[in-house]
């Protein structure tokens, strides 16, 4: 499905080549529009919205390999109960934000994504989120950077080249929820570190309610502090010996 005039304009679009396995879905619009429900069989699908119109969506995107998305206004897919299947997000632009969530399996950023102004969050609710080497995303002024692996599973910074850092901020920060501090791969980022702090319970508006500063890793799971105390003799009648651990 190639519809690709820059004079179409819809309100809503509900796209179906789901019948041929790898066809793909182009989709450009002169402005904003609302996807009712995207399904192809493991393949690409392209959207792009001029002027400042946003992409939302009310149905699912499924079964989709990569997904690649420009929009003059934000990209807002990540709806509660919607439960999009994306393998890979592409390049993505927004004037004014992005959001992505995926429900199927991990998800991988395989392309550079940026948003003009506003925040940059996406999120992996069926597995591991993992960004490719080279894959840069930027946020410009005080736009922060969200990007959270589902529960059980953890994120991989694949950058080879830690010195550049993958995530590219002005004034904002980034915050990175991981299941576990052993398990997360940071390929070169630094940032504080907590503890028992989900995506579900400790999410964006939490923490920027909560936690303000700088970058952030959340972890879900929790330390376990272990005292053993060392052997001590004591005679009757004596002082008590230190007590030590």
């Amino acid at each position: 499905i190639n519809l690709n005039d820059v004079d179409n304009d819809a309100d809503t679009i509900t796209l179906d080549a789901s019948s041929v396995s790898g066809a793909l879905v182009n989709y450009v619009d002169i402005d904003g529009f609302d996807i009712a429900g995207i399904t192809v069989d493991a393949a690409n699908v392209s959207l792009t919205s001029g002027g400042s119109g946003n992409i939302t969506q009310s149905g699912a995107i499924t079964s989709v390999d990569t997904l690649s998305v420009s929009a003059g206004g934000s990209v807002d897919l990540d709806e509660n109960a919607i439960n999009n299947e994306i393998a890979t997000i592409g390049d993505v632009q927004a004037g004014t934000g992005v959001a992505i969530a995926d429900t199927d399996g991990n998800l991988t950023i395989d392309g550079d994504m940026s948003a003009t102004t506003g925040d940059i969050l996406v999120v992996a609710n069926g597995g591991d989120l993992i960004l490719a080497d080279t894959r840069t995303i930027q946020v410009n002024g005080a736009g922060d950077i969200y990007l959270a692996a589902g529960v059980g599973a953890n994120f991989t910074n694949n950058d080879s080249t830690p010195g550049t850092s993958a995530l590219s901020l002005d004034t904002g920060r980034f915050i990175i929820w991981s299941d576990n501090n052993s398990q997360i791969t940071k390929g070169g980022l630094t940032a504080d570190e907590y503890m028992n702090r989900t995506y579900a319970a400790n999410g964006p508006a939490w923490a920027d309610a909560n936690d303000a500063g700088a970058n952030r890793f959340y972890y879900n799971d929790q330390a376990t502090l272990t005292f053993t105390a060392s052997d001590q003799v004591k005679t009757y009648g004596d002082a008590n010996p230190a007590l030590t651990y």
